[in-house]
């Protein structure tokens, strides 16, 4: 196994594309404005499972004008993967993006995520970024979740998908 490979986990593709809405979905469009900000900062979404809320955010964003990252978190995640998961969302609109990540990863995972929110912020779109069912309950993952709060530049809204 290569450095590369331990350094960067396997992307599972599933988390990175918002779900497709089931065939019984009723919609509820009414409800976009009220997380339809268009401004930077974060919007939180909770309710209790079964309510539609991962759903309802899919919807959004495939309707949503400015471009929507998606990630679906994993309770699972390791800092390295919830890392890898990001940069894999993200270039799913912008597919040259953080190129460099990959050669140079900082041990340390602040760092890490300044330098990406840094980057984020370079980019000349302004998009939405859904963290679903996020930041999952790993502490390691919700400090890491929190520092993109921290750090979360002027061109992106963060919507938080939780329970």
């Amino acid at each position: 196994m290569s450095g590369k490979e331990i350094l960067t986990p396997t992307v599972d593709r599933s988390r990175i594309v918002p779900p497709e809405s089931p065939a019984n979905f009723i919609s509820r469009k009414h409800l976009f404005p009220l997380f339809e900000t268009g401004l930077p900062g974060v919007t939180v979404i909770a309710a209790p499972a079964g309510f539609g809320k991962t759903s309802l955010v899919a919807q959004w964003a495939k309707s949503a004008e400015r471009p929507t990252v998606w990630l679906s978190v994993n309770s699972q995640d390791s800092i390295q993967s919830f890392f890898s998961h990001v940069l894999a969302a993200i270039r799913v609109k912008f597919p040259y993006f953080g190129s460099d990540f990959e050669n140079e990863p900082s041990a340390n995972p602040i760092l890490n995520i300044k330098k990406m929110t840094g980057a984020v912020g370079e980019l000349n779109e302004s998009f939405n970024f859904v963290l679903d069912n996020g930041p999952a309950d790993s502490p390691e993952i919700s400090t890491i979740a929190q520092s993109i709060i921290d750090y979360l530049p002027n061109n992106v809204h963060l919507v938080i998908v939780r329970r």
